[in-house]
């Protein structure tokens, strides 16, 4: 169909000449553009996914400081315990 589209065209005017490499180019310009675009997505794609795996990292390091930090409170309540123990045992000692 288009074939027959171009020749009539051409065939019956220089407007034919002008608008059949005027659509040609048109053509090729729009799949340059698709092709920079799927190109464009792919790319977008990938930076997405790479930020996704930054912030699972980034969550993972925010949990485990604070399991840190909860362990790090019930080893500094142990001490308080430990220092408070010592120091009835250290006055029972002076008492005696």
């Amino acid at each position: 169909m288009w074939d027959l589209v171009v020749q009539k065209l051409v065939e019956n005017s220089i407007l034919g000449v002008v608008l059949v490499p005027l659509g040609f180019f048109t053509y090729k310009i729009y799949a340059d553009l698709r092709r920079i675009e799927e190109k464009r997505v792919t790319e977008a794609q990938s930076v997405v996914t790479q930020l996704l795996n930054l912030n699972n990292a980034w969550n993972t390091t925010i949990n485990t400081f604070l399991v840190a930090s909860e362990t790090q409170k019930e080893i500094h309540k142990d001490i308080k315990e430990i220092v408070k123990d010592l120091r009835d045992t250290m006055a029972e000692c002076k008492k005696r």
